[in-house]
């Protein structure tokens, strides 16, 4: 892994006055795109540390589109918070064997009107997946091993949605997302044979998972303004696992499939 180190443009003092200014909620939206085409060049940084070049230039990509997005000038905006929870597994075989995993997502959005029924909402999200096993093995009526492992995936996620406001507080929504891996790691509390206890946490090489993610995800929303909710459905249409490092055996073809609910705040 790559250190992050605090000589990072980052830490500059001609960017740090966007940082305040984003925080900042004026009238005038071409202010605050040009606070948030900052925010996404500074997000660039970062990634490029953070998941090397190839990595580093999708992620350019996605946020150049994000950052010129929220430059034109829409019949009307807003800009959101959200945060909420995601119940989420990967697609192996052995579908029996894996349980839901829980876990999180928050981050920012912006919502641009179209007409009055059609918008385009772009986000940008921190947001964990993976997937949970449960061992519980017998032999001769005699416990083997029982316990847990959990294999969580952090990623930086941008959907880009698609929203049709049927009335002013309901909505579906439907776009493609791009998810790019910070990092992963592997939490296993069990007991073998009774009295050996394991419990450990262990970082894995991002090296063993495909850094680049996208898929499909669609929902449905309620608004009540300023406070909004709602369910979202994603799945992965890229494979989860390198296909040229150990892991991928046991992970196989397998993507991600994922249960949202969020809410958040619109201003």
């Amino acid at each position: 892994m790559r250190p992050f180190h605090t000589e990072s443009r980052f830490w500059e003092p001609e960017l740090r006055p966007y940082l305040i200014g984003f925080l900042i909620i004026g009238k005038n939206h071409g202010i605050l795109a040009r606070y948030f085409y900052k925010l996404s060049q500074i997000i660039h940084i970062i990634m490029i540390r953070k998941t090397g070049s190839f990595t580093g230039i999708a992620s350019l990509i996605v946020l150049m589109v994000w950052g010129t997005t929220l430059r034109i000038e829409a019949q009307g905006s807003k800009f959101g918070v959200k945060g909420g929870l995601n119940m989420s597994y990967l697609t192996v075989d052995d579908a029996d064997r894996n349980r839901i995993l829980p876990g999180f997502q928050i981050g920012i959005l912006r919502e641009m009107m179209l007409n009055r029924t059609v918008s385009i909402q772009p986000e940008i999200l921190y947001t964990v997946k993976g997937t949970r096993t449960v061992y519980d093995e017998e032999i001769l009526g005699f416990e083997i091993v029982d316990g847990t492992t959990k294999l969580g995936l952090h990623y930086i996620e941008i959907p880009v949605y698609l929203k049709l406001n049927l009335v002013d507080f309901f909505n579906l929504h439907l776009g493609p997302y791009f998810g790019i891996l910070m990092f992963s790691n592997m939490e296993t509390d069990a007991e073998i044979l009774g009295f050996v206890e394991l419990d450990s946490v262990d970082e894995i090489d991002r090296d063993q998972f495909n850094k680049l993610d996208a898929g499909l995800s669609a929902g449905i929303g309620f608004s009540m303004d300023p406070l909004f909710f709602g369910f979202n459905y994603g799945l992965g249409l890229r494979q989860v696992a390198n296909q040229n490092q150990n892991l991928a055996p046991l992970l196989g073809d397998a993507v991600h499939s994922s249960f949202q609910v969020y809410a958040g705040l619109a201003f």
